[in-house]
Formats: C-alpha cells, structure tokens, sequence
C-alpha cells in the first residue's frame, strides 16, 4: 500500500513533506554542520539498494549549489537519505507557485 501524496508541501519548525518523503533538518554536533534527512516514502524505499550505490558515486561531489549526499540508512524500519543542508529556494517550489517565476525573464534562466 502506497502512501498518501500530499497536495501540497507541509512545512513545520522540524521539516516538511514532498513527493519523495519526509525531510527533517538536524544538526550534527561533531561537525558542526545542519543535515537534511529525507525519509522516502515506502514505495521509493524498496530501492534501497540502488538508492545507496547513487549515494556512494555522489560522495564527492563539491558544488555549493547542490547537497552532497552523505549516507543511506535505516531508521524504525524506514529509508533514509542523508544529506548536506542547503539553504535557499527548492526548484519543486519554484515549480509549484508559478507567480514566483513571473519575474523571471525567462523559465530557462529560472531554472539555471
């Protein structure tokens, strides 16, 4: 049984839901450095495997404008990737509220 998409995202002080998951925020105390955990949603979950070595090539990539995953793991039963916060505005938000993109010159340079 798949589990319900969400209309739209839900946003709280902890995370909030999208198409693939639940997205918390954490802090790593060792480092010093915010996380994002995504829980994917079981139906994407049963990838694991796949999701995991997608992770593993992605190790080392080193551009600011993308979080670089960090780990798989399993946490009460369900998948969860680990990331690399970055702040900013999600492009599923930018496509979500088309007004946002209204003062763009173009859906291109939007998207770039």
């Amino acid at each position: 049984m798949s589990a319900p998409v969400p209309d739209s995202p839900s946003i709280s002080s902890s995370g909030y839901n999208d198409g693939l998951g639940r997205r918390e925020i954490a802090f790593d105390r060792e480092t010093g450095t915010l996380l994002e955990r995504l829980y994917v949603r079981p139906e994407i979950g049963v990838f694991d495997i796949a999701i995991a070595g997608r992770v593993d090539k992605l190790q080392s990539l080193v551009d600011a404008r993308f979080a670089r995953p960090i780990a798989v793991e399993r946490d009460r039963g369900r998948v969860a990737v680990v990331s690399e916060y970055v702040a900013g505005v999600r492009l599923a938000d930018l496509l979500e509220a088309p007004d946002a993109l209204q003062d763009a010159p173009t859906l291109d340079l939007a998207l770039g």
